[in-house]
């Protein structure tokens, strides 16, 4: 088990980027200290069973319970990462995944294993669900990561492992989950759920990320993990919304003669 859920950061350091790219990155990040850089993360978020069932969401049956058909984001995002170099996307339920990818040709199989290998379909977390933290025993969550990580490394092997833990939607988080996902190799987790009086104080004092050392009087610092807690749960900032389901954002604006200009506005509201 520990074989499978630990991440060979030594076989895969750069996780599908060569070590010129990482580097010459790094110096452009170094040239560019004045700027301000934002990450902007496309991913995945699809419950495995909520308000219906897995194959409902997987097939987009029952649209008036939810909207939401899995088969389709998948298969698209593919084709838009086969058509654009520039475009990446973060893919984290494995049960959803494995479902897609049984129905796909060997050919379309490849092609998407060359996409991670690049490094533009890259797994974070990547249990079977995003397990819950609250009422879960320690071996269901061992259990929940290592079926996933399995079908990872027996369809793509070690460079599709994942060095990141997302656990955007659990409600609440344990000593418990860190620890675990320290243990299975995992560099950084992630998550958005968090009191609103311990958010409004980190917000205050800029504390949102942290090193997490679960247990640290029994255990001190032999088991840490960084740790982010997102800002505005798991969305894009409400100035910067621009899906389907928002339409109340104006849009960013470079022209610098127009009189609608706003791109100073809107790079000034991420600071």
């Amino acid at each position: 088990m520990r074989e499978v859920l630990t991440a060979t950061t030594e076989k895969n350091p750069t996780h599908g980027h060569s070590q010129e790219w990482l580097d010459n990155l790094e110096a452009d990040f170094a040239s560019k200290n004045e700027h301000l850089f934002v990450h902007i993360i496309p991913h995945s978020h699809d419950d495995v069973g909520w308000l219906k069932t897995v194959d409902d969401y997987f097939y987009g049956a029952d649209q008036h319970d939810q909207q939401a058909n899995v088969a389709n984001i998948i298969s698209t995002v593919v084709l838009e990462l086969m058509d654009d170099t520039k475009k990446r996307f973060t893919q984290v339920e494995m049960k959803f995944f494995s479902m897609w990818w049984e129905k796909q040709s060997d050919r379309k199989k490849e092609d998407v294993r060359q996409l991670v290998k690049e490094g533009r379909l890259e797994f974070v977390n990547a249990g079977w669900s995003m397990h819950d933290e609250a009422c879960t025993h320690h071996d269901d969550i061992m259990n929940n990561m290592m079926i996933g990580h399995e079908f990872l490394e027996r369809e793509f092997g070690d460079y599709a492992r994942p060095r990141i833990g997302w656990h955007i939607d659990p409600f609440g988080h344990s000593n418990a989950n860190p620890r675990l996902f320290a243990e299975m190799g995992l560099e950084a987790w992630f998550f958005a759920r968090i009191d609103f009086e311990d958010k409004a104080e980190r917000m205050a004092n800029q504390s949102m990320q942290w090193l997490w050392r679960p247990f640290s009087q029994s255990l001190g610092d032999a088991v840490q993990i960084f740790t982010h807690c997102m800002p505005d749960h798991y969305h894009q900032p409400s100035y910067l919304r621009y899906d389907e389901r928002n339409f109340d954002t104006d849009p960013v604006i470079v022209d610098q003669n127009s009189t609608s200009f706003n791109a100073d506005e809107k790079v000034e509201s991420l600071r």
